[in-house]
């Protein structure tokens, strides 16, 4: 397996840092970034001690990381001029998966100005990442986006009210890798695969966010293994697919 260097935002906690921890495993470079990367402990020791253990097959995986805030399009430029004066202008695969939630926000008392900075977050915020990073993506021949969304945003599946803003932002989202994915269907040469990944109902933060789920919280260390899978494996035939974390095909 070749190993690449992936750029996920989101690393802090949750399902970012659980797929850093598991992709690392595996040999990559990881480009980890977080608003606060000083507040951010647990990422912090994850990054330490990858110069010093190696991984099972011997292979040593890497994280260097930055700040990066996805409400900021200031915060996402700097961090690409890091990047770069770094020595890094060339990424295989970009994950999109920071995010923010409201929780309860049932349609009845859903806030205009809450609403607003859920989709500035979960969907702007993506948009401006995939825009600020698509340089360095076209140097690679691997050319990956997954965008982490949710089956909460989808209007084929729905069955149960609440989480409003963010079931919204999450429809857009979805609405936004389309998009992007078709666009990128026309290019032949150096064209870039955009995937819309379910984590799964995850143990996380954000997956207890819904209220009671309908299903069994599923562990984040698990959701990442899948999830790494996938961005392992997809090929330009995925392009457009909207994935759960398992690999089970979903409707938008």
């Amino acid at each position: 397996m070749q190993t690449q260097t992936i750029l996920i935002s989101g690393c802090s906690r949750g399902i970012g840092l659980a797929l850093t921890k598991h992709l690392i495993s595996k040999g990559h470079t990881i480009v980890a970034t977080c608003r606060d990367p000083q507040g951010a402990t647990e990422l912090k020791a994850v990054a330490d001690s990858c110069k010093t253990n190696s991984t099972q097959d011997g292979s040593k995986g890497r994280v260097i990381v930055y700040p990066l805030d996805v409400g900021s399009s200031e915060s996402i430029a700097a961090a690409r001029a890091s990047m770069e004066r770094d020595g890094i202008d060339t990424i295989d695969c970009l994950i999109c998966n920071a995010g923010v939630t409201v929780h309860g926000d049932p349609p009845q008392t859903c806030d205009r100005a809450a609403m607003l900075h859920v989709f500035d977050v979960n969907v702007c915020g993506v948009l401006d990442c995939i825009q600020t990073f698509t340089p360095l993506l076209r140097r690679s021949s691997r050319r990956l986006v997954v965008v982490i969304s949710s089956r909460a945003g989808s209007l084929s599946m729905h069955r149960r009210g609440s989480i409003t803003s963010y079931r919204c932002s999450k429809a857009a989202a979805n609405m936004l890798v389309k998009n992007f994915a078709l666009e990128e269907s026309k290019n032949d040469t150096d064209g870039i695969t955009f995937i819309s990944v379910h984590p799964g109902t995850a143990d996380t933060e954000m997956g207890r966010a819904g209220g009671a789920p309908l299903e069994p919280l599923l562990p984040v260390d698990e959701s990442a293994a899948g999830i790494a899978k996938i961005v392992e494996e997809a090929g330009r035939e995925d392009n457009g697919r909207f994935l759960q974390w398992d690999g089970q095909e979903l409707t938008y």
